[in-house]
């Protein structure tokens, strides 16, 4: 039925066409110059499509942000796999610290002017969406967050968790 309605349609505004042009030709002239007759019509269409669209994509997707980053963890050439795997734990629980979180919320805020949430927000929001997992002598980082700036965020809470590492503060004998 529906099909039926818009054939019927069509067949009226072709055979306008048709005759606007006096003959029996279908041309793009005429197309043209119906569209130009309707245009407010189109334009509306337009704007009416792209609101629905922009309601849609801000109000009803759910959009989240994912980066994944892997860290290498190893002793050096005289440490033995077993080491290497000891020190990727530490690592984790290095990341893993509220210390890393803030000092991570704080740079990325610093950095990027970021003032759509309060400091601790932000580390907290950090803190609950960041995965850090060990296999071996890899250290895998992953973040999924509602925040745009995921792989940021990431890289700086790495480098944080490495210069922690390097600080006199840390010493390896235990």
């Amino acid at each position: 039925m529906k099909n039926a309605k818009i054939r019927k349609i069509k067949d009226c505004v072709m055979q306008e066409i048709i005759r606007e042009e006096g003959g029996t030709h279908f041309t793009v002239r005429a197309l043209f110059k119906e569209l130009k007759k309707k245009m407010l019509l189109v334009v509306a269409l337009i704007l009416v499509a792209t609101a629905i669209g922009g309601i849609y994509g801000g109000l009803v997707v759910d959009t989240k942000y994912t980066t994944t980053s892997t860290m290498i963890v190893n002793v050096g050439a005289d440490g033995t796999l077993e080491e290497s795997q000891n020190l990727a734990k530490a690592f984790k629980s290095i990341t893993e610290s509220d210390t890393i979180y803030e000092l991570t919320a704080i740079e990325y805020m610093t950095k990027y002017h970021y003032s759509k949430m309060k400091r601790e927000e932000l580390k907290n929001e950090i803190k609950s969406s960041i995965t850090v997992t060990v296999d071996s002598m890899l250290l895998k980082f992953t973040m999924t967050s509602k925040l745009s700036g995921v792989k940021d965020i990431l890289n700086i809470l790495m480098r944080k968790v490495q210069e922690f590492v390097d600080s006199p503060k840390f010493d390896d004998d235990g």
